[in-house]
Formats: structure tokens, sequence, C-alpha cells
């Protein structure tokens, strides 16, 4: 069983484009100004999230983000770091 190791091997830097999918999907975003954000997931489905605080790493994946009616401004995406810690 992969488990969440809790540590971000690294992160990128994520630019809202109503069309386009981020490069790798995220496993938590940064946001720095804090605002709405509407995030398509993964699995396809839409969720705009209202006043999301900044200043702190909130625990959305997300596939893509979408431009037009997201607000909060310097995001950063997390990326996922699995260990297999039956070995």
């Amino acid at each position: 069983m992969a488990l969440l190791d809790g540590v971000a091997p690294s992160s990128f830097a994520i630019t809202p484009n109503d069309n386009e999918d981020l490069a790798e999907d995220a496993y938590g975003i940064w946001v720095g100004v804090g605002g709405d954000i509407d995030i398509i997931h993964p699995d396809g489905t839409n969720t705009l999230h209202k006043n999301v605080p900044g200043g702190r790493t909130h625990p959305f994946v997300a596939r893509r983000i979408k431009a037009t009616l997201t607000a909060a401004t310097d995001l950063v995406g997390v990326k996922l770091k699995t260990y297999d810690y039956r070995r």
C-alpha cells in the first residue's frame, strides 16, 4: 500500500486556464492571496471554492484551475510523493 509521506518533494507555479490542464495533477495548492478558486478535479468534476484564505496550503486535488471564476492569486501546486512501506 502506498501512503502519502506528508512532505512535498517539489512544487510548481499554477497559471489558471479555462482550457488547458496542469502539466501534472496538484495534490495540494498553496494560495498566496485568497479568493475564489474554480477547480477541475482528476475525476472531471468541477468545484468552485469560495473565499479560500491565502497564506496557506489547501488539500485540494486539481487537474485544472479555471481562470474565469478564479480570483485567488499566487497559486502553487504540490507534487505527490508516495512511499511503499511494505519493503
